[in-house]
């Protein structure tokens, strides 16, 4: 069904749908054979990502600052900036020599950020660079009318781009190359201050493996300890043996007398001395050196040559007497000086031992302190041995990732000089003309058919309307009460010229429900007639300007607040911003007509200065329609004779387009003169058939001895009277 209402609208509006298509297509081969061609090169870039200098940093452990070091391709905006950033562009535009399309050197802007469809109309060199994440490759387009330019212009921007990143990365390198030269200064300076406090401890303690000497050590005091006790068991047989001698010889006093003799004499005294300090140097020397070494030797010949002396000096002594001893007397006194002998160096070995064992029981006492001591030096040596070593394996690394990370940038692909043309692309572009030609003629077919469709509605209910019109004036003939009616009643001083008749509203339910008039087609016969009074309203404000007025009546309920209400309605809808003031302070009834509650502020609040003026004024859902109610009715008095009405009323005329007051009855209160004074006019309603001669004779003596200015009245609750 949709298909035939598209092809019946095709068959009626075909010459529109032909000229447009025709136009259209006409257009883009015009546009597709006066353009001049561009063509479109594509260089790449390969960015392979490297993260050696990342990598050695982390090992480092640094925190180094990386403002200004880009080394990796994750910020892939980062390498589309650099090979677009201005000093780049300006490179090449220098090297190439590129012109706009007036034939002046092109900026660095234009180059990089031109019109999508300038650009295609009036061509002229342009640059757009991608990168493609995954790939890690940034993709250099250039455009140009000249196919050797722009395959010219990607290559030199990739290569530009390119000798940028590789300065840009030995500064990083180097900058790290630095970083470790100066670790590494340092930590050989650390290691050499370890290496010295480490020689200086080894030879102040002497101590060259700690290890090693507390086994030596122990070992020692194991032979020393021995050798104690072999030396006790021989101090204990040589004094055995000096007993015995001593027992034998006994029996012969001389003998005795010559051992004591012997044994008082000082070369022996002096001998026996030099044989213990000799025993003690051999004692000492075994320690540091072995039984092979020379200076060992010599103790022993030494000690041995003393012995011999004491020997000898025994015989000496011996010798001197004048009596012949019995050989077997000279072979005990032999034994007995060789006991002798033999007793004080075992005697003086013993002290020897001893004072050893002390000290090498106090050497292995100190050895715990110093072992801590020598780990601790040891330890700084090792380390920072370890970290200068590191460094400098660090720093050829740096160097061999230094070298393989320019070697990763590199064109893989560069551009070729383009053989097609870019743009305009004569099959393509015939292809979309007919295809949006077809789209355009039809939205053009549619939107025609739609405008006349319209109109055509409109003249139809026009036709309508007015053959309804004739009809009613044929067959029906509505009489309504003239306006003159009442004005055949009115004193001869006020003639309908001086005050006149501004328009008259029929009776109807939809006035006196206080309700605001609508433009439903029920009541749009009451509004026609309301917006009549408010043009009549309009017309004279033109001939005399004015901006306040108020309504009021001769008596109450004659519509005085619904004509108010329905009024402000219409003059809003013409655009003016309104305030009606509900002066009604005998029955105030404006608030029913917009839901205010009655116990919000009002104007009596106003003007008594207990409330402000904005808190008081409500805005209605009309737009530009703002109401002031009564307000509290117990300072009536008070405002009646207030001079601050004349202030107010001043301020509102500054604020609003028109300011519309609800009044009582005439005759039913003295507000409307106070207020009348205060405002620029005054029209009055009249209730067709209540209001009688005498009140409108009345009613207009009040209002000229009040000199209010009385531009007109309305003739209100008109009876249709309908004959055939």
């Amino acid at each position: 069904m949709e298909f035939l209402k598209i092809w019946d609208l095709v068959l009626r509006r075909k010459r529109i749908i032909f000229f447009v298509f025709g136009l259209f297509f006409l257009t883009v081969v015009i546009i597709t054979h006066v353009v001049k061609p561009s063509y479109r090169a594509k260089a790449l870039v390969l960015l392979e990502k490297n993260e050696s200098l990342t990598n050695v940093l982390e090992l480092l452990a640094l925190n180094i600052s990386r403002a200004g070091m880009q080394i990796s391709t994750d910020d892939f905006k980062t390498d589309i900036a650099m090979a677009s950033i201005t000093p780049q562009v300006k490179k090449l535009i220098i090297a190439l020599k590129l012109k706009n399309r007036f034939g002046k050197e092109i900026t660095p802007r234009k180059l990089l950020k031109t019109s999508y469809v300038t650009n295609k109309l009036f061509p002229q060199p342009f640059i757009k660079v991608k990168q493609y994440e995954e790939a890690g490759m940034l993709e250099i387009s250039a455009y140009s009318p000249s196919a050797k330019e722009a395959a010219a212009m990607a290559n030199t921007l990739g290569r530009l781009y390119i000798e940028e990143r590789i300065s840009i990365i030995s500064k990083e390198y180097e900058k790290a190359r630095d970083f470790i030269k100066t670790q590494m200064l340092i930590h050989k300076e650390q290691y050499y201050g370890a290496l010295n406090d480490y020689k200086s401890f080894q030879m102040e303690e002497g101590v060259y493996d700690l290890t090693k000497q507390t086994e030596e050590l122990i070992e020692k005091m194991q032979e020393l300890k021995t050798s104690y006790e072999e030396n006790e068991i021989a101090v204990t047989e040589y004094t055995a043996k000096q007993a015995k001698a001593e027992s034998e010889l006994v029996k012969h006093k001389t003998l005795i007398e010559d051992s004591k003799e012997y044994a008082d004499s000082e070369i022996v005294q002096g001998l026996k001395e030099k044989l213990n300090e000799l025993s003690l140097e051999l004692r000492k020397k075994s320690v540091d050196i072995t039984k092979e070494h020379p200076d060992y030797k010599q103790l022993e010949k030494q000690i041995e040559t003393v012995k011999d002396k004491l020997k000898k000096e025994a015989k000496v002594v011996l010798s001197t007497k004048k009596y012949v001893m019995h050989p077997l007397f000279e072979e005990l006194a032999a034994k007995m000086a060789d006991s002798v002998i033999n007793l004080e160096a075992a005697k003086a070995k013993r002290k020897v031992f001893k004072t050893l064992l002390d000290d090498y029981e106090k050497t292995l006492k100190t050895l715990p302190a110093k072992t801590l001591e020598n780990t601790i030096l040891n330890s700084n040596v090792t380390q920072s041995q370890d970290l200068y070593e590191q460094l400098k394996k660090y720093l050829v690394k740096l160097t061999i990732a230094q070298s393989i990370a320019l070697s990763d940038l590199r064109i893989v692909e560069p551009a070729d000089v383009p053989d097609e043309v870019y743009f305009p692309k004569k099959v393509l572009n015939y292809f979309l003309g007919i295809i949006f030609g077809l789209v355009w003629a039809l939205v053009s077919a549619l939107l025609i058919d739609y405008i006349d469709n319209s109109i055509q509605k409109r003249i139809e209910k026009t036709k309508e309307k007015i053959e309804e019109e004739e009809e009613i004036k044929e067959d029906k003939s509505v009489e309504v009460e003239p306006a003159n009616a009442l004005q055949r009643h009115v004193p001869p001083q006020i003639q309908p010229r001086q005050v006149p008749l501004i328009g008259t509203i029929h009776r109807t339910r939809y006035l006196t429900s206080k309700a605001i008039i609508s433009s439903t087609p029920t009541q749009a016969q009451v509004l026609k007639e309301i917006n009549v009074v408010g043009d009549g309203i309009l017309h004279i404000q033109e001939e005399m300007p004015f901006k306040s007025f108020l309504i009021t009546s001769s008596l109450a309920l004659e519509g005085k607040t619904s004509l108010c209400v329905n009024l402000a309605v219409t003059f809003c809808m013409r655009g003016f911003k309104v305030l009606i003031v509900d002066f009604n302070l005998v029955n105030p009834d404006m608030h029913n007509f917009f839901n205010i509650p009655s116990s919000h502020g009002g104007l009596l609040d106003v003007v008594g200065g207990k409330i402000a003026l904005d808190e008081c004024i409500v805005e209605s859902k009309v737009e530009g329609l703002y109401i002031l109610t009564a307000g509290n009715r117990a300072s009536d008095a008070f405002v009646a004779d207030s001079v601050n009405l004349d202030s107010l009323f001043t301020k509102l005329k500054d604020l609003y387009d028109l300011v519309i007051v609800d009044t009582p009855a005439l005759f039913a209160s003295n507000d409307v003169i106070t207020v009348g004074r205060h405002v620029d006019c005054a029209f009055y309603i009249v209730e067709s058939g209540k209001v009688t001669a005498m009140m409108m004779e009345k009613l207009i003596s009040v209002l000229n001895e009040a000199a209010l200015d009385v531009r007109g009245y309305i003739l209100n609750k008109v009876v249709k009277k309908v004959q055939k």
